[in-house]
């Protein structure tokens, strides 16, 4: 599958932890023009925000087994067969993120779904946003920032102070939604996915 970004109608949250393009000195673990800094950390706010009080029947629960059908159609209808993760790599990402894959629901109907995981550096232990897709006809109504906020509350809860993710500069949606939740730029790599795939590195910390 080409590491490269979806349609910018549908954005995605590309980290270093993906299936396309693991960091080969990271191990997960399944127990769970921008200049650099350009934001400063403010303290992040409670982490279940608003979203869900904002969005009758919002529910956010933990992916089971039985749902990755229901992830795998979310994944199709967002990114398009060029684009999406196979059935398969999304079942790596339950084995290996599961205690940090989630869904939202409206309605009982699962409407979308976030993945992150931990990724280990020698002693070095940090949160990366993996994957984040909403069917087209609930976005706008606060469903991705609700799963965001809730998997880094997963996070915290794990003793992961510190959540990564990638998104290209380009990437208007993705960047905005980051900005929502109070990350900060820490890096900007011109072919962190090779020739042509410049990323912005992006960071939040837990809040004080």
């Amino acid at each position: 599958m080409p590491p490269v970004d979806p349609p910018q109608d549908q954005p995605r949250l590309a980290s270093a932890g993906t299936v396309e393009d693991s960091h080969r000195r990271c191990s997960f673990i399944s127990e769970l023009g921008l200049t650099r800094q350009e934001e400063c950390y403010s303290g992040n706010q409670r982490l279940v925000g608003d979203e869900m009080a904002s969005t009758p029947g919002l529910s956010i629960r933990g992916c089971r087994p039985a749902d990755l059908d229901d992830v795998y159609r979310i994944e199709q209808t967002c990114y398009g067969s060029a684009h999406a993760l196979q059935r398969i790599a999304l079942t790596q990402y339950f084995d290996l993120c599961g205690p940090a894959f989630a869904l939202a629901e409206i309605s009982s109907e699962v409407v979308g779904f976030v993945v992150g995981g931990i990724a280990v550096d020698n002693d070095c232990r940090i949160g990366w946003l993996l994957d984040a897709a909403v069917l087209p006809s609930f976005q706008g109504r606060g469903v991705g920032q609700a799963l965001c906020r809730h998997v880094l509350d997963r996070l915290v809860n794990f003793g992961i102070p510190t959540v990564r993710a990638t998104v290209a500069p380009s990437n208007e949606h993705s960047l905005k939604l980051l900005r929502k939740l109070e990350f900060c730029v820490l890096d900007d790599i011109a072919e962190y996915f090779g020739p042509g795939q410049r990323r912005l590195l992006m960071e939040w910390r837990r809040g004080d």
